[in-house]
């Protein structure tokens, strides 16, 4: 049972925590050990683990934190060099670690502990000393559903010097758990990303200052619940002195005086930047001194909007105040915003304020693809788009910074493709999906939020697990990594074998209505839910799936059954149109039932339809006429990736390119630096009942047309070993950009010249460019025309003429 333990690299360590702490939520320790050393270590690699996050001390220094988020059936341990902090004689190592206890869709713990080893120098035993934190309170409000509890800390109950071991609390030997706990029954494997980027943000504005009644229970668990109320008014010039001192990110000083009445002050810091990460406040305050630190994207109303429309969601932390200089912000986890509302409360003298930043937390991207065209709206589009994707990946593609910061293996359909154009392949991506696997569920499904607390099968997101095979067959496309696909697709037949017990005699699938069958917000918007329908959505997305499981399969040589494959795609596909298409309207209908075809409608269930290859010659044009109909239901932001590729298909991309314009053109408009979550049905923060995200990665499939269509590069092999040149000019006169691949950038360059396309192309090693007219360029620099001919339907014949190569290419 505890092979996946003894296979790590703890040797002598084992996981600790305060005795009879596992079944408290909630939870804070702080765990320490003092060790000799002789002589200075040229290299002392730390492993380290917590269930489920930690803050390393050594001799005083603040040296990590972590872990990168687990699931059900894995942790992950950091593994850090600490030699440079380490000295001769008395070193002290020093963690302070925080457990919700009960699952969140961030972490999935046992119960509250930690787990540390430096082989042969020392190791988590019972040797080692913790303390509870009793400055952290418990009994408060949840941050929201996804995250776990709000912080409410009281800074006067922290052991000052504890991180040395230099402090008058009395600590208690650590508690040894036992082997028989579940802890040790978790996979331990090693940390497979890179460390995150850290980047100091300082506020580049401040909204709203404004006084705030005096509240005379500050002890009142319910803070969400009158700070929307209270009541605001305009302060004294002489109360707040000094305040626009703290934009300059030097140390600054300002000043708020007390007031007669006991009124509080609050202010708003813009920091104009999507953030993931933590936000530090540096003051002096007397004792006793209050400040409620809120967070959001906008400002409504004067002030944040910290209690939303789930009772869930209170997004506001609570420190109360030791006298003196002190720095305040989230402890051990990360917070998303834009910007901060901060209320400083019961405080009798003056309080300081020296500075105020944000230390945010974001993978090492780097931004290898690129595109430029003389449309600066496209342009924008494409670096708001990047920008969103680096907001919202951290350990984990992400959701959004704010709201969740979950790992919804949904929104990855369009994630993976989006950061494989723009950044290339990386770790991140293998430990996406190898997060998702391992938390395969009761009929070998998955859920869409990885990891997903247990009792939560209504998240099992149906469309999901057929998706994940889409973005397999994207990422063996870009990546050429056919080691994770043959990995993979042993768990890829399980759960096509799910779908196929659910198929009826004409081979249709019916899914289980406990599941959620989640394609696109445009249903849930306009009041429609597809839970237990047999959809033509579904169906023809489980013909794509299929196809592309074979041709996976047939890459990477891995052996599958492929007969029995093309049956079902047969059998599934002769029955489809019958079932679905209504002649009368020459539409498809969303989903079929007792009483026969649906009156309802929509975009995406045409465009699977178009993209499965199973649409027959005689309905094939009310197919692609659908993608057009503005009567039948339009995706949100989010599955537009579908309705692009399928215009994209059919020679629409003139449209496509259209709706880019529009919707996320009216975003960028704005000024927004990140696109939000909805921006057709509903817009913005006022989306979902005004939860709706600024900035969500499911968003930014525009990336994906602009290289694909505009550029005009996508792979045809593994890896670009060869790839398409197929330009679309679209009524732009020039455009450019780098294209990542694994043997080294495309580069592409063209321009409008009449009926011509100048275009300039540069081919990595060891692939092969491939363009319409049927030329195939080697690696090099080449100089070529494309000749341009609109034909019926907007396909665009191109040929090359005058061709001119700086390098032998093949002809």
């Amino acid at each position: 049972m505890y092979d996946a333990f003894e296979q790590s690299p703890y040797k002598n360590g084992r996981w600790i925590a305060p005795h009879n702490s596992e079944d408290i939520q909630n939870f804070y320790f702080r765990a320490r050990t003092q060790f000799d050393l002789s002589d200075r270590l040229e290299r002392a690699v730390l492993h380290l683990c917590a269930d489920s996050y930690y803050l390393l001390f050594v001799n005083g220094l603040e040296v990590s934190r972590g872990p990168a988020r687990g699931t059900h059936t894995h942790n992950y341990y950091d593994s850090l060099d600490v030699a440079t902090y380490l000295r001769p004689g008395r070193n002290v190592i020093a963690v302070l670690v925080q457990c919700m206890n009960y699952d969140t869709f961030v972490a999935a713990p046992v119960q509250p502990g930690l787990i540390a080893e430096i082989d042969g120098v020392v190791a988590t035993d019972a040797s080692w000393e913790v303390s509870i934190g009793n400055d952290w309170r418990r009994d408060v409000e949840s941050y929201s559903i996804q995250v776990g509890h709000s912080e409410w800390r009281d800074m006067r109950l922290e052991p000052l010097g504890w991180t040395l071991a230099d402090d008058s609390v009395a600590w208690e030997p650590a508690w040894v758990i036992p082997l028989s706990s579940q802890l040790y029954a978790k996979k331990l494997l090693p940390r497979s990303i890179p460390a995150l980027i850290e980047r100091i943000i300082f506020p580049v504005d401040i909204p709203v200052v404004a006084s705030v009644p005096e509240v005379a229970d500050l002890c009142a668990v319910e803070i969400s619940e009158w700070m929307l109320q209270e009541a605001y008014s305009t302060p004294s010039e002489s109360r707040i002195t000094g305040l626009a001192t703290v934009l300059s990110g030097q140390e600054g000083n300002a000043r708020i005086e007390p007031a007669p009445d006991g009124s509080g002050i609050t202010i708003i810091f813009n920091f104009e930047a999507e953030i993931a990460g933590r936000f530090k406040l540096e003051l002096t305050a007397p004792e006793g001194t209050v400040v409620d630190v809120c967070y959001n994207e906008s400002v409504k109303d004067e002030r944040l909007a910290i209690k939303h429309s789930q009772d869930s969601y209170h997004f506001v932390d609570r420190y109360v105040l030791r006298e003196g200089r002190q720095t305040i912000g989230s402890s051990v986890y990360d917070r998303g915003f834009k910007m901060v509302q901060i209320v400083l409360r019961n405080f009798g003298s003056t309080v300081e304020i020296h500075k105020v930043s944000a230390i945010e937390n974001r993978y090492p991207f780097v931004k290898r693809g690129s595109f430029h065209c003389d449309d600066m709206l496209l342009n924008r589009i494409w670096d708001v788009c990047c920008e969103t994707l680096e907001a919202c990946t951290t350990d984990v593609f992400t959701d959004c910074p704010w709201r969740e910061r979950a790992y919804w293996v949904n929104d990855l359909i369009v994630e993976n493709k989006t950061s494989l154009q723009a950044f290339g392949a990386s770790e991140v991506h293998r430990r996406a999906f190898r997060m998702a696997f391992s938390e395969v569920r009761e009929g070998e499904l998955f859920a869409g939020v990885c990891p997903c607390p247990d009792g939560y099968d209504h998240l099992v997101l149906v469309p999901t697990n057929l998706f994940v095979v889409l973005m397999l067959k994207d990422y063996l496309m870009h990546s050429g990594d056919k080691q994770l696909i043959r990995e993979l697709l042993p768990k890829i037949t399980i759960i096509l074998e799910t779908f196929s017990r659910w198929t009826d005699d004409r081979g249709l699938v019916s899914p289980d209505e406990r599941y959620w069958n989640f394609f696109d917000w445009s249903y849930e918007l306009n009041d429609i839910s597809l839970n237990g329908k047999t959809t033509s959505l579904l169906n023809y997305l489980y013909v794509m799936a299929m196809k592309s499981m074979l041709e996976m399969a047939e890459i990477s040589a891995a052996k599958v059954d492929d007969t029995a494959y093309k049956l079902r795609i047969s059998k599934a596909s002769i029955n489809l149109e019958e079932c679905f298409f209504k002649q009368d309207e020459k539409l498809l209908s969303d989903w079929i039932d007792d009483d026969g075809r649906s009156s309802h409608s929509s975009q995406l269930a045409h465009a699977f339809a178009l993209l499965s290859g199973e649409t027959s010659v005689d309905n094939r044009k009310y197919f692609e006429d659908a993608l057009s109909d503005t009567d039948i239901l339009i995706p949100e932001l989010y599955l537009h990736y579908f309705v692009f590729q399928a215009m994209q298909m059919c020679g629409r991309e003139a449209e496509a390119l259209g709706r880019i314009r529009k919707y996320w053109g009216n975003i960028v408009k704005t000024g927004s630096p990140t696109i939000w979550e909805a921006g057709i049905h509903e817009c913005g923060k006022e989306a979902f009942g005004g939860d709706g995200s600024l900035c969500h990665g499911f968003a930014t499939c525009p990336i994906a047309f602009l290289q694909n269509v505009i550029l005009g590069i996508e792979p045809l092999t593994p890896g670009f070993e060869s790839f398409k040149v197929e330009p679309r000019s679209l009524g732009l006169n020039s455009a450019e950009g780098r294209i990542p691949t694994p043997h080294g950038n495309i580069y592409i360059r063209w321009v409008s010249e009449g009926a011509h396309l100048n275009v300039e192309l540069k081919v990595p090693r060891g692939t092969i460019a491939h363009v319409s007219s049927g030329s195939r360029y080697g690696e090099g620099r080449h100089f070529f025309k494309i000749k341009i001919n609109s034909m019926p339907g907007g396909v665009i014949d191109c040929q090359n003429i005058d061709t001119v190569s700086q390098a032998v290419g093949v002809r």
